[in-house]
């Protein structure tokens, strides 16, 4: 299995992202608010989950503080901790060997695509907070941090596609946001965002 970690959120859902979710995921593999088209990055099975992880899923904070819609799952470390912490509004498939197997393989040819795409901007040592970025692919040949809020221009376009490759962890600070403008109607996002990371997220 990959030891890396992968984000998402797609489009179609809410424009707002907030970051405060108290989220550590080693040598995991998150998803948020997922939604892959034929133009994107092929997540397969994997689209299904909300969060997907390698070597077990952490959530911190209080009981009913985080809330992760969709399914969720561990493989082949199947520990899950501080479950009770949750609010799922999906279903725990970590039970399920055979449809977590597929989910992780599919998973790692989702990350071996996005990290192989040419990058069309070079942020390393660039904070992602209060930058407004177009589509791309935008580059960090080590760590990203996100303090604030990101702001990811769709252009109007329906079918626009970020991603994000960075080379060690993505940290955000409490309250962060990833916010969207110009959007394709004015209640939906037109966009997916891929996170492509070698390492360690924290989400605050």
């Amino acid at each position: 299995m990959n030891a890396n970690i992968f984000l998402t959120h797609a489009r179609n859902r809410a424009k707002r992202v907030p970051m405060g979710l108290g989220f550590a995921f080693p040598l995991a593999v998150v998803f948020l608010q997922l939604k892959a088209g034929a133009q994107e990055v092929n997540l397969g099975t994997a689209n299904d989950f909300a969060v997907l992880a390698g070597s077990a899923i952490t959530v911190a904070g209080a009981a009913n503080t985080t809330s992760i819609n969709g399914n969720i799952g561990s493989y082949p470390t199947p520990t899950i901790t501080g479950l009770g912490n949750l609010v799922l509004n999906g279903l725990n498939e970590t039970g399920d060997a055979g449809l977590m197997l597929q989910a992780q393989n599919d998973l790692s040819a989702a990350y071996t695509q996005a990290a192989g795409l040419a990058p069309t901007g070079i942020l390393t040592g660039t904070g992602l907070g209060n930058l407004t970025l177009t589509p791309g692919v935008y580059f960090f040949a080590s760590s990203a941090q996100l303090t604030g809020q990101l702001t990811l221009n769709d252009e109007g376009n329906p079918d626009a596609v970020f991603v994000f490759q960075i080379g060690s962890t993505l940290t955000t600070a409490s309250s962060s946001s990833v916010v969207t403008i110009n959007d394709p109607t004015p209640s939906t996002a037109g966009m997916s965002v891929f996170w492509q990371v070698t390492s360690v997220v924290s989400l605050k």
